[in-house]
């Protein structure tokens, strides 16, 4: 888009303005988009067919162009930083001459300079459309804990059965994961779309009720949704509130024949305390005598490498190198920690060769907390 505007502005030889366009709401917050979902590290806040590392080739030339018409110093340090010293390319030429000449005839990006450049990310940001909250544990950088968690329905753009999931990151490096977008095949635009294991309910970190995953369609939404702190922001400056958290009703995520009758979810990030919290709290449908199988299955996909594993307990080594500790009542049991390996090379320039999710039982009516925070101990350096 912003690329098509800068072409409408060349053409109409400057009877359309940039520093106007920059100004509208829409435009605004489409420059402020990538900061917002930024984690560190080349790792980005995905949810449906998103990658989590997308290719670093990226046209930064335009996010710093737009960023200087707005006046947004923090949107055009992002894109230095991604660009990174003055010895880096000032654009990759596999993404197209017409991209490489219009970023060499920008003179303030070729004499522009990113070797003293990071990436200025938001403590917090609540896009309320789309019902996707991002938090950090410090605003401006990417260290310690980060947060994100969605709400919306099951009809959206590219579209994975993701209603109530969320991603965990720790320094940078998600650890509790949105898988992303496989290759594309035959299958993806069909109607057995949903047959693809990367975009089940099972394969994010959702429950499985009665052995129903979620349901397809725009009515399989969350509801009652609440953020805390409700405001879109993208202020790095303040000081941010001691803990962000968003509260989602799942109940019309699943088929009826689930037995739904109340799924509560709370994700929460603790600032003072260092730690991530999911909160479930459900009640099912009295289900038929005859009826057989698990209640609840809790599902959570995992990156890096499991480290040690018990009753309540997962010691997770991220991506990043850093240390995750998991924890849960160990009235659950371990659980089942199931390695799947991929064979997908999107996937795999992401996540490597294999994830792991582990799978925690729960009953008809209950409870059960997750909580995540970094484990600096020194034995698993």
């Amino acid at each position: 888009l912003l690329e098509a505007i800068d072409l409408l502005i060349i053409a109409s030889d400057g009877l359309l303005a940039r520093e106007a366009v920059a100004r509208i709401e829409v435009i605004e917050a489409l420059l402020r988009f990538p900061q917002r979902m930024e984690l560190g590290e080349g790792w980005f806040v995905n949810v449906a067919d998103g990658p989590a590392r997308p290719p670093a080739e990226q046209p930064w030339d335009v996010l710093h162009r737009w960023a200087r018409a707005l006046g947004a110093g923090d949107v055009a340090a992002q894109a230095l930083a991604h660009r990174g010293s003055g010895a880096s390319p000032l654009v990759h030429p596999q993404l197209g001459l017409g991209r490489v000449l219009v970023a060499c005839g920008d003179a303030a990006w070729r004499e522009a300079d990113g070797r003293d450049s990071r990436p200025v990310l938001p403590a917090e940001t609540w896009l309320p459309e789309v019902q996707l909250l991002v938090a950090r544990e410090r605003g401006g950088e990417s260290s310690g804990l980060a947060l994100a968690v969605k709400g919306g329905h099951n009809d959206e753009a590219h579209n994975h059965l993701d209603v109530g999931s969320y991603l965990i990151a720790l320094d940078g490096s998600p650890v509790l994961i949105d898988l992303g977008q496989p290759t594309y095949t035959a299958l993806t635009f069909t109607e057995r779309r949903y047959e693809i294991w990367t975009m089940t309910s099972s394969w994010h970190n959702l429950p499985e009720i009665r052995g129903e995953q979620q349901g397809v369609g725009e009515r399989f939404r969350a509801v009652e949704v609440v953020a805390e702190p409700g405001e879109p922001d993208a202020d790095t400056a303040r000081t941010p509130e001691p803990r962000t958290a968003l509260g989602l009703e799942l109940r019309e995520a699943y088929p009826v024949a689930a037995g739904v009758l109340s799924w509560r979810r709370t994700a929460s990030l603790d600032r003072e305390a260092r730690t991530a919290r999911i909160s479930d709290v459900w009640e099912l449908a009295p289900r038929a005598e005859h009826e057989e199988g698990r209640a609840v299955v809790l599902h959570h996909v995992i990156a890096g490498d499991p480290l040690e594993h018990a009753p309540g307990l997962l010691r997770v080594r991220a991506l990043s190198g850093a240390v995750a500790e998991l924890r849960w009542d160990p009235g659950l049991g371990a659980g089942v920690l199931a390695r799947q390996q991929i064979h997908d090379p999107l996937l795999e320039a992401s996540w490597g060769r294999a994830v792991h999710r582990l799978s925690l039982d729960g009953a008809a009516h209950g409870s059960a907390d997750l909580t995540v925070r970094a484990d600096r101990d020194r034995r698993w350096r």
